[in-house]
């Protein structure tokens, strides 16, 4: 089995204490990273600042828009000399804040660099200890890489690479990079994390970012990946449903407080 995880738009150093404590490598796809970089630099001097915006999803009207901007450009004209982070110790959205807690051990990063990849738009897989740089690019962007979308141009070499390592894909990666992903040519699990308020069941989005997050540190602190464990998953109320999944879906549900 292998874990797949959404990246995070939020990027921050994080942890540095352990940073000593591992040896750091390259993305599988660096070189495709390169190709993306350059498709990059080619859209911002063709394209018009108001298009910028729209590809890059930064909100023109925000306090910070411009300076967001301005800061996703000079970070992909300088990409390659600018510096570089280990990527579960630098993207820092609510997943990634649950998936290391607030006490990670040495163990659960190894077995995180074992067990699980994160989807990215510039770099299309990314190892735990690989090293990343700051980026904003989500895989939805409109940006034409070698003449396809950028969701194409990933799903590719994606697809391939996790085809050849013939495991079964737990994907808790959200709809916008799930959409990287082939279900013919991959074994694919889901999940669903959901909400019981007063019978009524919902689906909650900020519910469901954490959830994935306790999950994937729930298996590290287990440091075992199989389907038991996964169902065994009891953390902040939720409990695996059995009438609600099926083998191609796991459905957790938590009673609403």
């Amino acid at each position: 089995m292998i874990i797949l995880v959404s990246p995070s738009k939020t990027q921050k150093e994080n942890h540095k204490e352990l940073w000593d404590k591992f040896e750091f490598s390259t993305p599988v796809f660096i070189k495709e990273s390169l190709v993306v970089n350059k498709s990059l630099i080619k859209t911002i001097k063709e394209q018009n600042e108001f298009l910028l915006y729209e590809i890059f999803q930064v909100n023109e009207f925000s306090v910070n828009g411009k300076a967001l901007l301005k800061d996703t450009i000079r970070n992909i004209e300088q990409f390659e000399i600018s510096k570089q982070y280990p990527a579960i110790f630098y993207y820092y959205g609510l997943v990634f804040k649950e998936i290391l807690g607030d006490k990670v051990t040495v163990n659960q990063i190894n077995f995180l660099n074992q067990n699980l990849f994160i989807m990215s738009a510039y770099y299309g897989l990314v190892k735990p200890l690989d090293l990343i740089k700051n980026y904003r690019l989500m895989m939805e962007s409109k940006v034409q890489i070698e003449g396809v979308r950028l969701v194409n141009y990933w799903k590719e070499h994606i697809n391939f690479y996790l085809s050849k390592l013939n495991k079964t894909i737990i994907n808790l990666s959200s709809k916008e990079y799930t959409q990287a992903l082939d279900y013919k040519k991959l074994n694919i699990i889901d999940f669903d994390f959901l909400v019981n308020a007063n019978g009524k069941i919902k689906s909650l989005p900020t519910h469901k970012k954490i959830a994935r997050g306790k999950l994937i540190n729930y298996l590290s602190q287990k440091n075992k990946l199989t389907l038991d464990v996964i169902k065994s998953f009891n953390v902040d109320g939720y409990k695996y449903d059995e009438e609600m999944s099926t083998e191609s879906k796991i459905v957790f549900i938590k009673n609403q407080e």
